[in-house]
């Protein structure tokens, strides 16, 4: 069973601290600072870094963790291929290993299975444990959102959130950001009538203002409450994105 700590970092990036309770094996999943992490472990090692994709504020803190703890780091397999990403933060590359869809990586005794999921960009993975039910999906799947398209696909980001949409509903989904406000009043505006939408930002609003943190989401609340998981077909989820490009 994992234990997962959140840490905030920048402006609104969660990073996640990952210990095996039955081993004390430690993950850390995108670290976009190395310092907040170090408070965090407080003196603890760290096994393996996962990361989800290539951007920057994904990989900031890789380096540091790397040159302190000697870890194993996992990133897509692709991002290697293009020589982005992480790779770019790991000068020993005996430590660096590629992944692809159906691969899994293991923190102790809990298994990591990689999805691919592009769209947000082209060789963005999520990992997920069916055991645990647990998804981090970094900046595919969002608080009632999704990541915007920086060199991926619309269509590839809609076939990628269909594929989390069949996870098991009591998934515990870990994301990569906190945009949940701003992306709640664009849902509110797409669909004022439901008021499960209502509901859901008045306790966004109380928990974020008390600053407690929105993840982890429940999948099942996503199914009902994002307009992008809601969204019945490619034409009407293009519509939605552009939309939310220009809210």
């Amino acid at each position: 069973m994992l234990k997962i700590e959140i840490v905030k970092a920048l402006q609104d990036n969660y990073i996640f601290v990952l210990t095996c309770s039955e081993t004390g094996k430690v993950g850390v999943m995108d670290p976009s600072q190395a310092f907040e992490v170090e408070e965090k472990l407080n003196g603890r090692r760290v096994d393996v870094v996962l990361n989800t994709h290539q951007h920057d504020d994904h990989c900031y803190g890789i380096k540091e963790l790397v040159e302190k703890h000697h870890c194993q780091v996992y990133c897509p397999k692709k991002d290697i291929l293009d020589q982005i990403g992480a790779c770019k933060y790991v000068d020993d590359k005996t430590l660096l290993n590629g992944l692809v869809h159906k691969d899994t990586v293991n923190i102790g005794e809990t298994k990591l299975e990689v999805i691919e999921v592009p769209g947000h960009t082209q060789n963005h993975i999520a990992y997920y444990s069916e055991e645990e039910k647990i998804l981090f999906s970094g900046d595919t799947l969002f608080a009632a959102g999704c990541g915007n398209i920086f060199d991926g696909d619309v269509e590839d980001l809609y076939k990628s959130l269909n594929k989390l949409k069949f996870l098991a509903k009591e998934t515990r989904v870990f994301c990569s950001h906190e945009y949940s406000l701003r992306n709640l009043e664009f849902a509110l505006k797409e669909f004022p009538q439901l008021e499960t939408l209502k509901a859901r930002y008045e306790n966004a609003k109380l928990l974020l203002e008390n600053n407690m943190p929105m993840v982890p989401l429940r999948l099942s609340e996503e199914l009902y409450t994002n307009p992008f998981l809601l969204a019945p077909n490619l034409e009407i989820f293009r519509a939605l994105r552009e939309k939310k490009d220009n809210f």
